[in-house]
């Protein structure tokens, strides 16, 4: 699921801040609210990842929040691109991929998967995303 727009309130509401202090401090890190919720709906693999753990660093947080605005401003650029996420995505927000499709028009193929959380390939149904995957792959090689 794309980061376009996350739910991190932190970032949300203090972008300017933390773009500010990531320039002084950009070791220091928050919170990471992502890690407070579930992301998946029906997990079917459950690695044990210590990558994964409650903080960002402001630079990483401003740096990303800078890549979706760049990403969002130009949707309209015409470069193929197929964007999915799941419809119960507690960490990217799935109206911005949808906003994000929108902007693409015909360049951009959308798949909200109905059911499934942030991480659409560690689901139960992530066979079936991985072969929608695939085969826009494969359509995008003719």
């Amino acid at each position: 699921s794309p980061w376009l727009k996350t739910t991190n309130n932190f970032l949300n509401n203090h972008l300017k801040l933390a773009r500010f202090a990531a320039d002084i401090f950009p070791n220091l890190c928050i919170n990471n609210s992502a890690i407070n919720v579930p992301l998946c709906v029906d997990r079917a693999m459950a690695p044990k990842n210590d990558l994964c753990h409650e903080k960002i660093s402001l630079r990483t947080a401003a740096d990303r929040e800078r890549d979706a605005r760049l990403v969002m401003e130009n949707a309209s650029k015409g470069r193929p691109v197929y964007l999915f996420t799941g419809d119960n995505d507690l960490v990217c927000i799935p109206s911005a991929a949808r906003r994000f499709a929108d902007l693409a028009g015909k360049s951009c193929v959308f798949r909200m998967w109905e059911g499934l959380g942030h991480e659409t390939m560690n689901e139960s149904a992530w066979e079936d995303v991985l072969d929608a995957v695939i085969t826009w792959l494969d359509g995008m090689l003719v």
